[in-house]
């Protein structure tokens, strides 16, 4: 009695531990089923996420040109009243006003679908770009030009003292000035041969700089350096800047040049 009722005990033992693995069976089981599940059914959610945010892409996308379309065709007609009208026109303002809050109704469009993407609209990386991009180079400060210098020139000026009776005055000194604002530059001077005659040279440095032509004046004196004559003259030079004069002394005190 004692074997059998042990064996049936074993026996026992055995189908409770099938049925308990049967049952732990059927728990994976079902739960592998809902795992499967719950992940089809994200798959599907995703897809249907996927598939509604191409859509709004796209349909972002046609507002976006519809909207630019319309900013351009309100620029057009704005210009096509402005010059039939005039830009002051009542007509051309309302045109006008119309197309600004296109092209701002744009902008906005364009920044909404940037942020569908993930991306900053276009005013922020617009900063963004001025700020990260380096300072400009500091402009060179412009060297000032030089002076052009002057062509060295030498100006050669003959001429002949006459006196009133018609004779050469013979060795007097002739002196040669630049007439200026505040001091005259003395140019040369020479002493007048047998005929009268006399040559002086100087150069374009000896005068002022602004000036291409001196302001010649002459100052005719004696061996006892009494002032025979002191007068302006406009001599004409040449080519080869050569020129003459005539100085005719008439008395004293009644010095002239001709």
């Amino acid at each position: 009695m004692r074997m059998r009722r042990g064996a049936s005990l074993r026996r026992c033992s055995v189908g409770e531990r099938d049925g308990i693995m049967q049952k732990d069976d059927k728990e994976k089981t079902s739960r592998g089923a809902r795992v499967q599940g719950a992940a089809e059914a994200g798959a599907k959610e995703a897809v249907n996420v996927n598939e509604s945010a191409a859509l709004a892409k796209d349909a972002m996308d046609v507002l976006v040109r519809l909207q630019s379309a319309a900013g351009m065709l309100y620029a057009r007609e704005a210009e096509r009243i402005a010059v039939k009208h005039g830009v002051a026109d009542p007509r051309t303002q309302r045109v006008m006003q119309t197309a600004r809050g296109a092209q701002d109704a744009l902008k906005a469009l364009e920044n909404v679908r940037l942020m569908q993407t993930g991306e900053a609209p276009i005013e922020e990386r617009l900063k963004e770009q001025r700020e990260k991009a380096p300072p400009p180079p500091a402009k060179p400060t412009p060297k000032p030009k030089p002076k052009p210098a002057r062509k060295a020139v030498t100006f050669n000026l003959r001429g002949q003292v006459m006196r009133a009776d018609g004779k050469p005055a013979s060795g007097v000194l002739v002196r040669v000035y630049d007439k200026d604002v505040k001091y005259d530059d003395l140019l040369g001077a020479a002493l007048t041969n047998r005929k009268g005659e006399f040559a002086v040279s100087y150069r374009i440095q000896d005068f002022a700089e602004n000036e291409t032509e001196a302001d010649l004046y002459f100052v005719v004196v004696n061996a006892s350096d009494k002032v025979l004559l002191t007068e302006a003259a406009d001599v004409k030079f040449d080519a080869d800047y050569t020129g003459e004069v005539t100085l005719m002394i008439r008395g004293e005190g009644e010095e002239t040049v001709s």
